[in-house]
């Protein structure tokens, strides 16, 4: 009785323990170990830092998840933790659309890259594809077997992709939204999704610390990344096809595209004070966004930081578009002029 008394104590220690060390919510966890960047790192940091005055900002009534903008960069969209969608009209720094689209969380919004149809996706495994002009929706897609994380259209229009908790990706067409395909990808969940510019590869960025890259269409994976240790948060192709990755170990790798794919050795990598929440390539730049509120300005090819502007808030996600880059936080979104931001570097 005595051994069984103490061996009880020990696994109520153990798992209060574990329990503090990793938090779990819907999949995902929300405390893990980071790697802590250089003295040296943080010097340059320091030497780099710039400063800007929003263009616009808007404050938010609800944790926000993501945020997305019009390939025009006309309009700004952002969905919350309370189902809501707020569209904001950035040509007259106003809202144009508030509307609550589901009883569940939010977690996942892209707009069409030609059209004013925006689709979004819920913790219940619901897909909603809206029409801005007609204000309404055009598609409503029940997936629920799992909660999608994220979703996305390919850059020529032609498919909507959504990947979701359980594991899985799923493929439609966009004249209907037919299913094409459901993929089985990994065992546990997936949180990011993007295409590269000519739509014939597609990445995926997952729990299990690996980035995925798959040929669109195609039924496995053409490779695995695995440089990271910590689960994959987001991930991006520039136009030339380069590939970043960012994740909850602080980590940004970047890749190099080669004859056969991707060179497996990350090019360049940086480690921030936070998790990484997200990567945009834009021009010849990479931006991203960090938990510490940051957003760090990289010449990649040359394997350099060049800027780093503090905005004093946890970053959730950025999104960038013409001379537009959209900034959330837990209880505002900004949006900054690209070209102040660069212009402030030189």
């Amino acid at each position: 009785m005595k051994k069984l008394i103490i061996f009880c104590i020990v696994l109520f220690l153990g798992n209060s323990l574990w329990a503090q060390s990793y938090k779990f919510k819907k999949g995902v966890e929300s405390s893990v170990p980071i790697i802590t960047p250089s003295n040296n790192a943080r010097q340059e940091e320091e030497t780099t830092l710039i400063t800007a005055v929003p263009y616009i900002r808007f404050m938010l009534e609800n944790k926000p998840y993501k945020v997305t903008i019009t390939s025009d960069g006309d309009y700004m969209a952002v969905v919350t933790k309370s189902g809501e969608m707020i569209i904001f009209d950035l040509t007259q720094k106003s809202v144009e659309f508030s509307s609550s689209f589901s009883p569940s969380p939010l977690y996942a919004a892209h707009f069409h890259p030609s059209k004013r149809i925006i689709a979004l996706g819920d913790r219940d495994g619901i897909i909603t594809v809206f029409d801005m002009v007609r204000r309404d929706a055009i598609k409503i897609i029940y997936e629920l077997s799992s909660s999608v994380s994220d979703l996305k259209f390919s850059p020529d229009g032609t498919i909507l992709a959504a990947v979701h908790f359980g594991g899985d990706i799923t493929f439609y067409e966009t004249e209907s939204y037919s299913l094409l395909d459901k993929l089985d990808l990994v065992q546990g969940s997936i949180y990011w999704l993007c295409f590269n510019p000519s739509s014939t590869y597609l990445a995926t960025g997952n729990r299990d610390n690996t980035v995925k890259v798959l040929e669109t269409g195609a039924s496995q994976p053409l490779l695995s990344l695995n440089d990271h240790q910590s689960f994959v948060i987001t991930c991006d192709f520039s136009q030339d096809n380069w590939l970043a990755s960012g994740a909850a170990d602080s980590q940004l790798f970047v890749y190099q595209p080669s004859n056969t794919g991707w060179d497996l050795t990350p090019y360049f990598s940086w480690i921030h004070g936070d998790w990484v929440t997200a990567v945009k390539f834009h021009l010849h730049y990479l931006f991203t966004g960090c938990k510490d509120g940051k957003i760090r300005i990289f010449d990649f090819r040359e394997r350099k930081l060049l800027a780093t502007l503090d905005i004093n808030a946890p970053i959730l996600g950025i999104d960038i578009q013409q001379n537009y880059i959209a900034v959330i936080t837990p209880k505002f979104a900004e949006i900054y002029q690209v070209r102040e931001l660069l212009d402030s570097i030189y």
